[in-house]
């Protein structure tokens, strides 16, 4: 086992040993140390909310970037930064340091659904915050544009918010429990640096893997000056602060900000943080914005003998402002606003993050390769052993041995997610006007230079799934519900068993002298249990006696039940998207031949969707898209189908093509393969004559309408083309073919209403 490997899971076991006295909720946590293979970085660590995964994938690569980065930088002031008396040789340095690193980056990782985002609705209002703060900076930007930014940032500002907090929290500042135990812990294991004690966790390790990106070039200016902001806030030493200040800095000149621009956006993004926060909401928190603007002035003052002092004010007022829900918002759209104008379009800030997204950056693949790497994770992000082999095992405690191979989410699997998820973030709480422009505006891919699948983004395979997406969620919330047909309920009876009342048998009138002969205890007992009137005095010495006996009664319940009626089993798609249905342009919203079609399909599949529900019925569902090439996405259930966000037929049913009309019938085979027993219908619709085999086409038709329980429609719109005029003839003698010619797309919806339920 090499050095750093084993400094990684000595860290491993003393963050454990923290966490069971600090947070003993995650005392169970997984921790999964591995190694990805696939990497080109030296390590990476993420989290999915229920493991944490650290990868070392290059330990030469990381302990070289220490020795030769970090060591120089810190060994000047070493012993100030642990608090001993004697000297600290570079050896034990480098070890400490690296031990350190790895301490900080389990505590991120463990931190983040507790700090930020610490639920659904934080990122929600985060990403909304955050896309504000791009349009104030950057007005100009298109709303697509915007999102991705939001998209390609998010994590870069999630860590801020940690990580700012990491530093108060490992400072004992406000009295954070968690200095007092990594205290402990390290007194109890007896933690020593040539031979002295070490007491606390020392001020200005969080920078460490920013510096290491920053000074091999791999970074972007984003996370660079984020960087650099770290560096202000952690160091109790002036040399080893300005060393750190000229390795972030010089990376940024390299990348055309001189000291100066660099020094003033520093500024900026403190002054960020207050800038879109009310001042009465910061007086609240104890907080004098004149105050704290004042003591930007000195930010860059970095020999200053108050300039920790100072960075103190400012890691406890932050860490107030993110703590306080109605300041933490506005503080990140204000943070946005300063470093949007540096945020890429097309790539993550930063490094990719395995849960959150990215696409790239130019900081490579996570760690000191590229910058922080950490992101609390979406919801849905699978939980197997992401990156290659490592240990740790079930319980969570951390082991040496045993390997796995990867599983779960690649890469672009979890970018795709990613933008998927910001995009559903930003529609839940923006305005309706806003929230529709940008539907549009995804689903149309606009600025791509194409006319579908491409677009800005983190490529087009991502923009693809997320203009799906987008015009999926556009057609759910546009389109007019079609009622199939309304189902009416009927009642009827249920029999549940008999019952035994009584039932009166004989009545007869007595006189005085006779009912002197009755038992008249019993008649009263039996009048007071039953209730039934026995004896009844009708005057003048005249009485009325009514015999009762015991009679079987069966016993019903009555419901309701929805009838009238009948769904089809399968249902079978078939649609035109070549060019003069979809013209050369976007198509979502522009009222074109495809956008009505798909105003009408998906209006059939609210109405469909809606009486599967209540009939507790699916139907299975598929579609076919023909122009240049007839592409076939398979069948599924519509249920699920209309639920599920992205579904590989919807990417059939919503990609259109844009070419010629040509049709493959080999396509009716594979359809064939996956239809349920039971009724089917095929809806073929189209716009323009074929230009394939039109005998083979109705060959095939003629085939599947002979079938039992089969149905085929013929939707022919603004156009009479050889193969409609035959399709037209063989519905007027076979029943289970229908043919319908309409002036145009609208029409469609009055003819597919009711064929839905009618077969041969």
């Amino acid at each position: 086992m090499g050095l750093v490997r084993k400094i990684l899971e000595e860290s491993s076991l003393t963050w454990r040993d923290i966490v069971r006295l600090a947070t003993p909720i995650d005392a169970g946590k997984k921790v999964v140390l591995g190694k990805n293979p696939n990497s080109s970085s030296d390590f990476e660590a993420y989290t999915d909310n229920v493991k944490i995964v650290i990868n070392l994938n290059d330990e030469k690569k990381f302990q070289d970037n220490f020795q030769n980065i970090i060591v120089p930088a810190y060994k000047v002031a070493a012993s100030k930064l642990y608090d001993v008396k004697k000297g600290i040789s570079e050896k034990e340095l480098l070890k400490n340091l690296m031990f350190d690193a790895f301490l900080f980056i389990h505590f991120h990782e463990q931190l983040h659904p507790w700090l930020c985002p610490n639920s659904d609705y934080d990122e929600k209002l985060i990403n909304k915050h955050l896309y504000e703060g791009v349009k104030i900076a950057e007005p100009s930007l298109s709303k697509s544009q915007a999102m991705f930014k939001v998209n390609n940032s998010k994590n870069l500002i999630w860590d801020a918010v940690l990580n700012i907090s990491f530093v108060s929290k490992t400072a004992g500042f406000d009295n954070d429990p968690l200095a007092e135990k990594i205290s402990y812990v390290f007194q109890k294991d007896g933690r020593e640096i040539e031979y002295q004690p070490v007491l606390h966790y020392p001020s200005g390790i969080l920078p460490t893997i920013y510096m290491t990106s920053a000074k091999n070039r791999t970074t972007d200016i984003p996370i660079s000056i984020v960087g650099a902001m770290y560096a202000s806030m952690s160091y109790n030493d002036s040399v080893v602060r300005n060393n750190a200040m000229d390795v972030f800095f010089d990376d940024l000149k390299s990348k055309k900000l001189s000291q100066n621009d660099s020094s003033a956006l520093l500024k900026k993004m403190y002054g960020g943080f207050v800038s879109k926060v009310d001042k009465s909401l910061l007086s609240s928190l104890g907080i004098d914005k004149s105050v704290y603007d004042s003591k930007t002035s000195f930010l860059n003052d970095f020999s200053s003998s108050d300039y920790e002092l100072n960075q103190r004010y400012f890691v406890e007022s932050l860490t107030k402002i993110f703590n306080h829900p109605g300041t933490r918002y506005n503080s990140l759209k204000g943070f946005m606003e300063i470093l949007s104008p540096f945020i890429s379009t097309t790539q993550k800030q930063g490094s990719p993050d395995q849960n959150t997204s990215g696409g790239g950056g130019s900081g490579g693949s996570g760690g000191s390769g590229g910058g922080s790497s950490s992101g609390s994770g979406d919801s849905d992000e699978d939980d197997s052993d992401d990156g290659g082999s490592g240990s740790g095992d079930d319980e969570g405690e951390d082991g040496a041995g045993g390997s796995g191979s990867g599983g779960g989410k690649s890469q672009g699997e979890m970018d795709e997610d990613s933008i998927a998820q910001t995009l559903d973030d930003l529609l839940g709480t923006l305005d309706g006007d806003e929230a529709d422009d940008l539907l549009e505006e995804v689903a149309n891919n606009s600025g791509s230079g194409r006319s579908y699948g491409g677009g800005v983004g983190s490529g087009n395979k991502i923009t693809s799934k997320i203009s799906v997406i987008a015009a999926d969620e556009f057609y759910k919330k546009h389109a007019e519900v079609i009622d199939v047909k309304n189902p009416s309920k009927k009642m009827f009876s249920i029999e549940l068993g008999t019952k035994k009342i009584w039932k009166l048998s004989n009545s007869s009138t007595l006189t005085s002298a006779d009912v002197s002969k009755l038992n008249y205890q019993q008649i009263m007992t039996f009048q007071k249990a039953t209730g039934m009137p026995v004896l009844m005095n009708l005057g003048n010495g005249f009485y009325r006696f009514n015999e009762y006996k015991l009679d079987e009664l069966p016993l019903k319940s009555y419901n309701s039940q929805l009838t009238g009626l009948e769904v089809p089993d399968n249902w079978v798609l078939i649609q035109d998207s070549s060019g003069t249905m979809t013209g050369s342009g976007a198509y979502i919203g522009s009222g074109n031949s495809f956008d009505i079609l798909n105003r009408v399909k998906y209006g059939l599949k609210k109405g469909l969707y809606d009486v599967c529900k209540k009939m507790k019925k699916d139907v299975n569902f598929g579609v076919v898209d023909f122009s240049s090439s007839t592409i076939y996405g398979g069948m599924d259930s519509l249920v699920k189908l209309y639920e599920m966000k992205y579904h590989p037929i919807k990417k059939v049913s919503l990609t259109p093509q844009c070419g010629s009309t040509l049709f493959n019938t080999a396509v009716f085979k594979r359809i064939e393969k996956d239809l349920k027993p039971g009724t089917t219908i095929y809806t073929f619709i189209t716009d323009g004559d074929i230009q394939s085999s039109v005998t083979d086409l109705y060959n095939h038709i003629q085939k599947i309408a002979s079938k039992p329980k089969h149905a085929f429609v013929f939707v022919e719109i603004n156009y009479s083309s050889n193969i409609g005029a035959s399709v037209e003839r063989l519905s007027k003698v076979n029943p289970s073919v229908l043919f319908y010619h309409v002036s145009n797309a609208k029409d469609i919806k009055d003819k597919l209403s009711s064929v839905l339920i009618k077969y041969n």
